[in-house]
């Protein structure tokens, strides 16, 4: 799973998002007005598989919600994730080789 942290100064209501390539889906989390997290949304499915280039031209917007606005939401099928809590972000690669 990849990851990729969205700066809050790019976005008013995107918070982090992860591209599972094997399953071909993207989860986005969003956040409220204060920025805390809200919920999470998974994007692609067989019928319309969100593609490698397709997180890669996400991950390249320069406004990521801007982005998911006009390229994301409804042209993929979505789905509500059931987290009761925000999805903690993954360990940085070399604290855990310590």
């Amino acid at each position: 799973m990849e990851q990729f942290p969205i700066n809050p100064k790019t976005s008013s209501q995107l918070k982090w998002a992860r591209y599972d390539p094997v399953a071909a889906r993207c989860e986005i989390d969003f956040k409220d007005k204060d920025g805390n997290y809200q919920s999470t949304y998974e994007y692609g499915s067989n019928t319309r598989p969100f593609t490698r280039q397709d997180w890669e031209s996400f991950r390249a917007a320069a406004r990521p919600g801007e982005y998911f606005a006009r390229s994301i939401r409804g042209t993929f099928p979505y789905r509500k994730m059931n987290h009761k809590t925000e999805p903690k972000p993954p360990e940085a690669e070399q604290e855990k080789l310590f």
